[in-house]
């Protein structure tokens, strides 16, 4: 946690300072944790707002019902890397670093991937899309936000297919 998210905080606050929410992709809790976990000693008041998606909320379900999910039975989903269930020892930090934990659809991830691509000319896996799928679902306060991109670890079929106007204009 200090080493993926706290050091990534430090990077964040480092550039951008006065932040009312940090939006980041929301698997186990390894990062959002560590994202909280400095935050919460150097910006206080910076909100911290976790994703999940609908195919597999493991740290949504586990904040619904007060205690760790530590499975989860996962339908399809191109955010692999933040699917599946909570330990916990992370659920428990989360109870005091984590605000919020927001639930996206499938189908947005896929607009996201390939609207990063196209305005922003990144490739980001799904996983690492979540954060901008909350956005344009309106799942996110307004104010100044950073969202956590990560990872771009995508198949090139799966990332071509996604960059396609038909596809982009069918998974709104």
């Amino acid at each position: 946690m200090a080493g993926n998210g706290g050091t990534t905080m430090l990077e964040i606050l480092d550039q951008v300072s006065d932040l009312d929410a940090i939006i980041a992709p929301c698997g186990g809790g390894g990062l959002i944790n560590g994202l909280g976990l400095v935050a919460r000693d150097l910006s206080p008041r910076t909100k911290m707002i976790g994703v999940n998606t609908d195919a597999s909320p493991g740290m949504w379900l586990s904040r619904k019902e007060g205690k760790a999910r530590l499975r989860v039975e996962s339908n399809p989903t191109i955010a692999e890397g933040i699917e599946g269930g909570v330990g916990e020892l992370t659920f428990e930090l989360a109870k005091q670093f984590v605000d919020d934990i927001v639930v996206i659809r499938e189908s947005t991830i896929h607009r996201a991937v390939a609207e990063i691509a196209e305005r922003e000319h990144l490739v980001v896996e799904g996983s690492g899309a979540v954060g901008v799928a909350a956005v344009l679902e309106g799942l996110v306060p307004e104010g100044r936000i950073c969202i956590v991109l990560t990872g771009s670890n995508i198949d090139p079929d799966r990332f071509a297919r996604l960059l396609s106007r038909e596809n982009v204009r069918d998974s709104s």
